[in-house]
């Protein structure tokens, strides 16, 4: 089974977008595109979009 058909992809509450990467991170404040995975704590650069 694809992650899509596992995670629905409407807009989670506070997110700005319906972004399926919104269900694994959450983004770092005070800062511009990065994201902290929710799964391992690792930070990743880049954002979601």
């Amino acid at each position: 089974m694809s992650p899509r058909e596992e995670f629905p992809t409407k807009e989670l509450e506070g997110t700005p977008s319906n972004d399926i990467g919104w269900h694994f991170g959450t983004p770092v404040p005070n800062t511009k595109g990065n994201v902290v995975c929710k799964l391992s704590d690792k930070v990743v650069k880049g954002g979601i979009t």
